[in-house]
């Protein structure tokens, strides 16, 4: 069309300015239909039409009047649209732009010569329209079905480019997913695979970008997880050789007392295998009167009064038996704080408990032993008093009659050598102690010990062996109080050693006295076990210290010698000396008995 206009312009030889191109549509459009529709073969038409035909417009039909009617109802409309349907049936398109009257228009209103040749060989008449009028159209028609063809045709052109497009792009995204996301998510999911089943060896490599850092962040985590699976590898290793290994019974309980783990010990302690212990309950095997003692330690661990206790209890062992044993219970709790199970440590203390029976038996029967030997010691002693009395009233009738008769001289030292021969053949043990030493034995108390005569004794043997190391240390002190003076006699009973180790029980009486001018004790010892023998042994020197009595002695010294004697026993009965002595100035308080 524009190659119309130029050519329309040129061949009439006229200048192209703002008015001519303003004027060109309405007198040249006949021109430029008639050409088009001798040139096109799809049924297009462009026409310039009018109400009022003339001037270069056609007649307009009931279409193009609406399009008319349109422009000039909305005067700043550019164009207007729309289907039809033609006289033949056929659908149809019309395109409008409206035709105004402009300044050119006016200026050749009724001077057509001023125009265009073209335009005035088909120019009758001025217009003589306003400027702004709506004065016609040109009309463009065009048939729906090659038009709606041409349409199909380039939107399946453009579906088809449009459709391979998005093929291509698919398959670009395709393999930029496949080669940058699906991969590495393959590797990193058979990387996750492997690290499951326990290969944490394996290392991503080769990714780049965010799944390069989420490569570098699971590397990192292999490696913890490693070396934390190591160090719990080596933890367990450690905890399951002091549980199988170590010399107690280790299990671990559920909070209901279900056996959940237990050790070869343990099973062992109890006489239950593994498998069987795992069906049982520690009520099961727990003595019936120390359940409630279980039940309340648990109850205070559980209410957080203690992490742990002991508890020393009975278990049942398969074969009915009874095992004492100390049980170490520690509650285990979870991360967040709740009771998760409990963990016991058993110890087998049934021979410290039958230690401990033993030694209560043992302590009752001493006790009772010794409160029989007591009893039987008080009577003893009250017995040998009396008979200690008896024997006093003896000497002091014989030493009355040696004092009223002096002339039998010969018939007291056969009484003498009775004496002599009273205290040598004495059941009872008379000894002098002096430095630890025993300066004098009878053979009664060698005897006792054991020896076979009092020469194996006498500055030979110390006075503190014929003691048992048990009571040493009580007799030492006994007998140093004495030698110092803090006490007059000694009286203790105590277990001796004879000279073959076996151990026999003696009732020591001793005194301090002077003995060849040094400190010493005098005593008696008497075996236990003896004691009726001795008793008898006492009557039958009464017998003779009767005869005793009716012999005379003549000698001085003699006499003096027996007093001092019957002083020292009346001092051990408890009695004033009967003789004053003063003369012979003696130590004070010098008559002692052995101390040991």
């Amino acid at each position: 069309m524009r190659q119309v206009y130029h050519r329309q312009f040129v061949d009439d030889g006229l200048p192209i300015d703002e008015g001519r191109l303003g004027f060109l549509p309405a007198q040249v459009m006949q021109r430029i239909a008639r050409d088009l529709q001798g040139g096109e073969t799809i049924g297009l038409s462009v026409r310039n039409v009018a109400a009022d035909p003339g001037d270069g417009f056609e007649k307009a039909d009931d279409v193009e009047m609406a399009a008319i009617a349109h422009f000039r109802a909305h005067p700043q409309a550019a164009s207007y649209f729309v289907p039809f349907a033609g006289a033949d049936g056929q659908r149809h398109y019309l395109h409008a732009r409206p035709i105004g009257v402009d300044q050119g228009c006016l200026g050749c209103g009724g001077a057509p010569e001023h125009g265009a040749a073209a335009v005035r060989a088909n120019d009758r008449q001025a217009s003589g329209d306003r400027q702004g009028d709506v004065h016609g159209i040109v009309s463009i028609r065009v048939p729906a079905a090659p038009l709606e063809a041409q349409v199909r045709a380039r939107l399946a052109r453009l579906l088809g480019v449009g459709v391979a497009s998005l093929a291509l792009l698919a398959i670009g995204m395709a393999w930029g997913v496949d080669r940058h996301v699906i991969r590495p998510l393959r590797m990193l999911e058979r990387h996750f695979r492997e690290a499951a089943g326990g290969n944490l060896s394996q290392r991503i490599v080769g990714l780049k970008g965010e799944f390069g850092r989420v490569g570098e962040a699971c590397n990192r985590m292999a490696e913890n997880l490693s070396r934390e699976l190591a160090r719990r590898e080596q933890s367990d290793r450690r905890f399951r050789t002091i549980f199988e290994q170590t010399a107690v019974g280790i299990a671990i309980v559920a909070l209901d007392g279900h056996w959940l783990r237990v050790n070869a010990k343990l099973g062992e302690m109890l006489g239950y295998s593994e498998s069987e212990m795992l069906s049982r309950t520690l009520q099961d095997d727990t003595h019936a009167d120390d359940v409630a003692a279980d039940r309340d330690q648990v109850r205070r661990m559980l209410d957080g009064e203690v992490d742990s206790g002991v508890v020393e209890k009975r278990y049942i062992r398969k074969d009915g038996t009874v095992l004492w044993a100390a049980t170490t219970m520690a509650l285990v709790r979870q991360e967040g704080g709740e009771p998760g199970c409990l963990i016991a440590a058993v110890e087998d203390i049934s021979r410290r408990k039958a230690a401990e029976r033993a030694r209560q038996e043992s302590d009752a029967a001493r006790d009772a032993a010794e409160a029989a030997m007591r009893a039987a010691q008080k009577v003893a002693l009250e017995e040998q008093r009396q008979a200690r009395r008896a024997t006093l009233s003896l000497l002091e009738e014989a030493t009355a009659a040696q004092v009223a008769s002096e002339e039998a001289a010969a018939a007291l030292r056969q009484s003498e050598e009775r004496f002599r021969a009273l205290v040598e053949q004495s059941i009872a043990g008379i000894y002098i102690r002096q430095d630890d030493c025993l300066r004098y034995v009878n053979p009664g108390f060698a005897a006792i010990f054991g020896y076979a005569s009092a020469t194996e004794l006498i500055d030979r043997v110390a006075a503190h062996e014929l003691v048992s190391p048990e009571d040493r240390a009580t007799v030492v002190e006994a007998v140093g109080r004495c030698l110092d003076g803090e006490v007059r006699s000694i009286n203790y009973t105590c277990r001796g050693v004879r000279r073959d180790g076996q151990c026999i029980t003696v009732e020591v009486h001793a005194r301090r006295f002077n003995y060849l001018g040094k400190v010493a004790l005098i005593g008696l010892v008497l075996d236990i076990a003896a004691r009726k023998q001795a008793e008898e042994e006492l009557l039958r020197r009464h017998d003779e210290l009767e005869r005793f009595n009716r012999a005379t002695v003549g000698r001085e010294l003699d006499m003096v010698e027996l007093k001092k004697r019957i002083n020292q026993l009346s001092r051990e009965l408890g009695r004033a000396p009967p003789y004053p002595l003063l003369f012979l100035q003696p130590s004070a308080n010098s008559d002692a008995p052995l101390g040991g």
